[in-house]
This record gives C-alpha cells, structure tokens and sequence, in this order.
C-alpha cells in the first residue's frame, strides 16, 4: 500500500521484478508521490544473492538522458560495493 493509499496490483510488483532482474535495475516514476522517480541497483553479498539496493531519488522531470547517466553510475557504485 502506498502513501496515498493506493495498492500496487500483486501481479504487477511481480512483473516490475522480473524485469529488473533481466535489466540490473528499476526505475518507479510517480510511485511513491507524484515529483520524483526513484532509481535502484542492486547489491550482491554473493552471486545471485541480492543483500541490499542503492538508489537515488530525483525529480520526476529528470531527462531520459540525465536518468540514462544516472541508472550507469548507480549500477557501477552497487557493483563495485558487490561481492563477485
């Protein structure tokens, strides 16, 4: 349930995941309120095995290019705080 209330459909969250595991990463737009998008890399304590997430709050104006830029140094930091 978000903070205004509204509930994120169970088979949507599940599709978002699939699609980020395939990508290395997630972008909400909107989600959590309506200024800003959220960008989120994991980070693994082994192979596979997903410990935490980095991510960067921006506002939700943000150019595809700028998120583009962003979305590689996020999943660059998480890599690097990564255990091979």
């Amino acid at each position: 349930v978000l903070p205004d209330g509204r509930k994120i459909e169970l088979d949507d969250f599940i599709d978002d995941i699939a699609k980020a595991r395939v990508t290395g990463y997630c972008v909400t737009s909107g989600l959590v309120d309506a200024y800003t998008k959220c960008l989120a890399a994991p980070v693994f304590s082994a192979p596979g095995k997903i410990e935490a997430t980095m991510c960067l709050v921006v506002p939700i104006d943000t150019s595809e290019d700028r998120t583009g830029e962003l979305v590689a140094l996020l999943r660059d930091r998480a890599a690097r705080l990564s255990i091979p």
